[in-house]
């Protein structure tokens, strides 16, 4: 997984077809960012109906109601609940488990939401996200074995092509990877000793970690940074947890944030601290992390 952050890139079969998928660039995100608002604002003008005003007809002609929805929003809220376990899980295998059933939990919506379905793909937000998903794909998908060149050479032949099933599979990987690896995943990645000298290193020396801005950084390099500060201020202001700890996530944020209570029962109860200001020394544990 350090190699998929260091070079941004992920190497995945597709129907049989050996692609690289990789992040867009500053430029081609802004590019599509500025299609997407240029085609959502024609939509409008044409009278494209947004999911909102879908729903209302699809309640009208009876293929929605007030009981669907609630089970729909019970659904996708599971699936939610079940992405945001995956994020915490290291484990290949559970993931896949995990991802089963999220699986399971999609196709049970596509039943329920079926009676709307068919208004919702002609809605303003389907159209552009599924434009959105091709112009990424034209962007990011290039053959494994051909380094630089696209799998769909232009916009048109991503929107154009027939074979549903690969292009479905191509967009499915292609969203996997945009979104980031799991937390538990990039924090592994953060307690590897190389990884971390490197780090440290940088540090010491006021060197860059990667050598671009941090506005230019996909999300799994934002992560990693992010992880590996943490675990470097838990160690210069904690020194090191209870052997067998480190490695497991949640142990080891029980574990910090016993010493935090620590810290803030001593200077509640005017004890003496190492000297060290207590607020600089909690900042980072204070604020939500993702």
């Amino acid at each position: 997984m350090w190699q998929e952050i260091l070079t941004g890139e992920r190497i995945a079969t597709c129907d049989g077809i050996r692609l690289c998928f990789r992040f867009p660039s500053q430029q081609e995100r802004q590019w599509c960012d500025r299609i997407i608002d240029g085609i959502r604002d024609g939509l409008k003008r044409s009278g494209v109906l947004s999911i909102d005003e879908a729903d209302e007809m699809a309640t009208k002609r009876g293929l929605w109601s007030p009981a669907l929805a609630e089970q729909s929003t019970n659904v996708r809220n599971e699936i939610i609940r079940q992405e945001q376990v995956v994020q915490a899980v290291a484990s290949k295998e559970a993931r896949e488990r995990l991802q089963a059933r999220i699986k399971i939990l999609r196709n049970k919506l596509v039943e329920i939401e079926r009676g709307r379905s068919s208004l919702l793909t002609n809605t303003i937000e389907h159209r552009t996200e599924t434009f959105r998903s091709s112009l990424l794909s034209h962007f990011c998908v290039e053959y494994a074995s051909r380094p630089g060149v696209r799998f769909w050479p232009s916009v048109k032949d991503a929107l154009s092509d027939t074979r549903i099933d690969l292009v479905d599979e191509i967009h499915d990987v292609l969203m996997d990877f945009l979104s980031g690896l799991p937390v538990a995943v990039v924090r592994a990645v953060a307690r590897n000793s190389q990884v971390y000298a490197r780090w440290m290193v940088c540090q010491e020396n006021g060197m860059a970690f990667f050598d671009e801005p941090s506005s230019a950084m996909n999300i799994n390099r934002l992560h990693l940074c992010h992880w590996l500060r943490y675990y470097m201020n838990v160690g210069k202001n904690f020194g090191d947890p209870p052997e067998g700890v480190l490695d497991d996530d949640m142990q080891f944020d029980a574990w910090v944030k016993g010493k935090v209570a620590e810290l803030k029962t001593g200077s509640d109860s005017g004890g003496k601290d190492d000297g060290k200001n207590i607020r600089t020394k909690t900042l980072l544990f204070n604020r939500k992390r993702s």
